[in-house]
């Protein structure tokens, strides 16, 4: 039995399923021509993605920003004892140089 065989014995996808993935801008009709939904929406450009830099928390190695911690990452830092600053605990040359991890 080949793949596409096999494909073709497998249920197909609800359509809200379909239409999350075409939301997602993946195009069904790639797993199998049968997996198409009914309704096909003109799809909107998404916003391009702001980051809150003041938000942020940054990992301070020598003096200088090196990484972005994001989540869990932050106590598993503070824990091992390294150094965790904020944007605003950063000095301006810290901020500067925060900003290019970006």
């Amino acid at each position: 039995m080949n793949l596409m065989d096999a494909l073709n014995e497998l249920n197909l996808p609800s359509e809200k399923l379909l239409s999350i993935w075409e939301q997602e801008g993946f195009d069904p009709s790639l797993i199998s021509p049968k997996c198409t939904s009914k309704v096909s929406k003109p799809q909107k450009p998404r916003k391009p993605r702001k980051i809150n830099i003041e938000s942020r928390t940054f990992l301070v190695i020598d003096d200088e920003p090196i990484k972005i911690l994001i989540g869990r990452a932050v106590k598993s830092e503070q824990e091992r004892g390294s150094l965790v600053l904020k944007y605003q605990e950063l000095t301006d040359q810290q901020q500067h140089a925060a900003k290019k991890l970006l």
